[in-house]
């Protein structure tokens, strides 16, 4: 299989159980396109599990904010990450990640859609299925207005120097340009917190030198953002491509229940991801896997069985397949 391959099949994020991994028996079929507008009901339906409804409350009575939770898919048919959390309120509109490069049109309409301000953008890692998107409108944003971007701290000589070619360092290339004396481009760094809106977001995994024999031998994954979101009911942690045993280990160690989520995306799409002991650690009723079909149908990928694991224990589980998948988030 040429890198070529190796970098669409999933771009250094989601490694098929043997490597290299077998090339695609027939191409990666094209996602259908998602609605334009999230619902207050789930807009996809749970994989089957136990008898346990998917996270979706009612509107507060108080004067708290609601806002809507969606996980996006990629109109590539790729795997890749892309989230939005929408005040229903007032319009403040965080975006985490965006995709591969073919989704570039698909970000701008849910941008528009929901106001054309982007007031927080993270950026999780580096790899082309996670900030190409983010590069693009950055670059020309057009009728769209960006007003902060969070995102890690990797050191740029630590990445180059163990970087290979599947890690897509063209797009971490574009980045730094685009970063370079860029005032509203933060890096943020392990145990930050920020106010966004009401929200709290802690940081617990930031790319942070130091962290590299955490890392193990796949620093472009690891040096994710690993962080959680919390408002006053909800909470939803974010593992970007994350996964290694040793890492989840620091992690539970060093932040414990601060862990524990209502919601979790579940690190490196849920192939190849943390074992299921960080799992049970950070616990979580609804996890969420940003893969396509083939990712989480496949036996040369593990996806299935962390979705086996999640409906075990309880949890339902959201993927591409049913995506635009939306939930009231308080």
């Amino acid at each position: 299989m040429g890198m070529a391959a190796a970098m669409l099949l999933l771009a250094g994020c989601g490694r098929p159980k043997e490597t290299p991994a077998p090339e695609l028996s027939s191409p990666v079929p094209a996602a259908t396109e998602e609605a334009s507008q999230p619902e207050s009901e789930p807009t996809g339906t749970p994989t089957e599990s136990a008898d346990i409804p998917p996270e979706v409350t009612e509107a507060p009575e108080d004067t708290g904010a609601v806002w809507t939770l969606t996980q996006h898919a990629d109109t590539s048919g790729l795997q890749c990450m892309f989230y939005t959390l929408h005040n229903e309120e007032d319009g403040y509109l965080i975006v985490i990640d965006g995709g591969n490069p073919e989704n570039e049109a698909h970000v701008r309409d849910v941008i528009r859609e929901n106001g054309g301000v982007v007031n927080a953008w993270f950026v999780t890692h580096f790899h082309k299925d996670h900030a190409s998107v983010f590069n693009a409108v950055y670059a020309d944003p057009g009728d769209i207005s960006i007003e902060n971007v969070y995102t890690t701290n990797l050191d740029r000589d630590i990445f180059y120097s163990v970087a290979h070619e599947w890690d897509t360092p063209e797009t971490f290339d574009a980045f730094l340009q685009l970063a370079e004396n860029a005032p509203d481009i933060k890096r943020l760094h392990a145990d930050d917190e920020l106010d966004l809106d009401g929200l709290t977001v802690e940081v617990f995994n930031a790319g942070d030198p130091g962290r590299e024999e955490m890392y193990g031998d796949d620093i472009p994954n690891n040096c994710s953002l690993v962080m959680k979101i919390s408002g006053r009911k909800d909470s939803l942690l974010i593992l970007g491509d994350a996964h290694t045993d040793t890492l989840g280990s620091f992690l539970i160690a060093n932040y414990g229940d601060r862990l524990k989520a209502e919601y979790v995306q579940t690190g490196h799409h849920g192939t190849n991801s943390f074992p299921t002991s960080f799992y049970d650690a950070v616990g979580g009723r609804t996890a969420f896997f940003d893969s396509p079909s083939w990712v989480m149908t496949e036996e040369k990928y593990t996806a299935d069985e962390l979705e086996v694991y999640f409906h075990e224990r309880g949890a339902v589980t959201y993927d591409f397949r049913t995506a635009p998948n939306a939930f009231l988030f308080e």
